[in-house]
């Protein structure tokens, strides 16, 4: 192994390559739960392992990345239950051989968590029929103003009303015209409101 440093007597062994920070880049905004990716050479051609450290104000997360290949791309996405708060944070991360020799620190990167957002337009829709009209339609739109995808539902909570479509995938920026008709057949006449 090429070392730079000794430590004494069961003191640590540090080696000279630190890990490549790759994602996420340096004043990036990502969601709540964002995926890490660095990679390091092992002088030896060892597998290597990463400790990622996020840090916001007084909350430090600290992340294990299991071993890979040296000079391997890893990832690591944080899951839902370690989820970030929104906000600025910094990150640092050091690399790890199969014999515990450590890298020092690399330098800290930032980068800012922001949870989906989704624009609703118009926020309500008004129908005006009589009671033995046929079904009419209207549509609204939801637009991700996030920075991540995510899975979205619509349900209805009545029977006279349809949603069209009720689900999808989402990617960042795109929109979702949804259709949303209503059948007054059965009803009797009044003003019927629903969420």
């Amino acid at each position: 192994m090429s070392i730079c440093l000794h430590g004494g007597s069961g003191g640590r062994v540090i080696y000279s390559s630190f890990p490549i920070l790759l994602s996420p880049p340096e004043g990036a905004t990502v969601s709540p739960t964002p995926t890490f990716k660095l990679k390091a050479t092992d002088p030896d051609g060892n597998q290597v392992k990463f400790r990622v450290e996020a840090k916001q104000g007084g909350i430090t997360k600290v992340f294990e990345i299991p071993f890979v290949a040296s000079g391997a791309e890893a990832t690591y996405t944080v899951p839902s239950n370690q989820a970030l708060i929104d906000g600025q944070w910094t990150w640092r991360a050091k690399a790890i051989d199969q014999r515990d020799a450590e890298s020092n620190w690399r330098e800290t990167r930032s980068f800012t968590v922001r949870r989906p957002t989704i624009a609703v337009n118009p926020t309500s829709l008004s129908f005006k029929v009589s009671q033995r009209a046929e079904p009419i339609s209207q549509t609204f739109r939801l637009t991700n103003e996030g920075n991540s995808a995510f899975i979205w539902t619509v349900t209805r909570n009545e029977n006279w009303l349809t949603l069209k479509p009720t689900s999808g995938i989402w990617g960042i920026g795109p929109s979702v015209n949804i259709t949303v008709t209503v059948n007054p057949s059965g009803l009797s006449p009044q003003t019927y409101e629903t969420l």
